[in-house]
């Protein structure tokens, strides 16, 4: 079992939570609040939380949170919690561990990732 300690964007405070993976199994711990998503790829099973979380304005700050962050179907396939960080028109060749911790600024909903890599997709296309 994994178990990392993050902050979350509570509304307009920070506050610490947990995130534990075990068995394709996440979940997210604050306080006596508890929720869970389950798939074999942990990035997908963040953004299942992820979205949950939004409806109850809840911002998970970790990578896996960013706007430019997202795996390639490798590493999605094979269940790593890694991704790379996207720059439009260009190739990426960072990789970042999806749960490591970062400023409440730089996180972005799951529909504002997933169009940053519809457009990433795009720009490198033109290569």
């Amino acid at each position: 079992m994994a178990i990392y300690k993050i902050a979350i964007k509570n509304k307009d405070k920070i506050d610490n939570a947990q995130l534990s993976l075990e068995n394709n199994k996440l979940d997210f711990i604050f306080q006596d609040f508890i929720i869970s998503s389950k798939n074999s790829s942990p990035f997908i099973a963040l953004q299942e939380l992820r979205q949950q979380l939004e409806n109850q304005d809840i911002y998970l700050l970790v990578n896996g949170s960013r706007r430019n962050v997202y795996p390639s179907g490798l590493q999605m396939s094979m269940g790593v919690a890694t991704a790379y960080v996207l720059e439009l028109g260009k190739p990426s060749d960072v990789i970042v561990d999806i749960f490591a911790s970062i400023s409440h600024d730089d996180v972005a909903t799951v529909d504002e990732q997933r169009e940053f890599h519809k457009k990433w997709v795009e720009s490198i296309r033109k290569l």
